[in-house]
């Protein structure tokens, strides 16, 4: 019986071994952080970029005012 079974059958098997093993495999990640202000919906961000002459790549975000939030703040 095995020997019917292609070489793709056995890839394909494989892959979904390894893809099941991977998403059963749980990342550790850092608690969850109190930043000292309350935290906005990032999805309320709008963005754009563009790829400049030089070729540096310019981002620019449009966010909601971080009211009482200093650059220190940040770093």
């Amino acid at each position: 019986m095995w020997s019917r079974i292609s070489s793709l059958t056995c890839c394909v098997i494989a892959l979904c071994l390894i893809l099941q093993l991977t998403a059963c495999t749980r990342i550790p990640h850092d608690a969850p952080r109190d930043f000292g202000w309350e935290k906005i919906d990032y999805r309320t961000a709008k963005y754009s970029h563009h790829i400049l002459p030089n070729g540096q790549v310019h981002v620019e975000i449009t966010h909601l005012p971080l009211e009482g939030i200093t650059p220190e703040m940040l770093l």
